[in-house]
């Protein structure tokens, strides 16, 4: 992986939520705004450059779920789950969670 490229990204990520939330002027404030940023970006969002899964993850050894591959005429329906969350409350580090599960048609 291109850590030059991730940090460059980290930083591009960061200014654009630092904008919009840096509305609380006091270091208390700012301190705890910076630590749901660190949660969220290192727990939460995947990337694209460790092949979409969180730092976390990476760090960790994860793998990502194999697909599952189903056509239109298979007698596969597949359900599918979706669940929007925000980080401790925050409503600019969102977290959203996919699931597909197979269930028999």
């Amino acid at each position: 992986m291109d850590h030059s490229f991730a940090v460059e990204r980290f930083f591009r990520t960061l200014r654009q939520w630092l904008r919009v939330v840096l509305l609380s002027l006091t270091v208390r404030g700012i301190q705890t705004r910076l630590d749901r940023y660190k949660l969220w970006f290192n727990s939460h969002r995947v990337h694209q450059a460790i092949d979409g899964l969180t730092p976390d993850e990476a760090a960790n050894g994860s793998v990502r779920n194999a697909p599952i591959a189903f056509r239109a005429v298979d007698e596969i329906n597949p359900m599918i789950t979706v669940e929007r969350l925000k980080c401790r409350g925050d409503p600019h580090l969102p977290i959203v969670r996919i699931e597909v599960k197979l269930r028999a048609a």
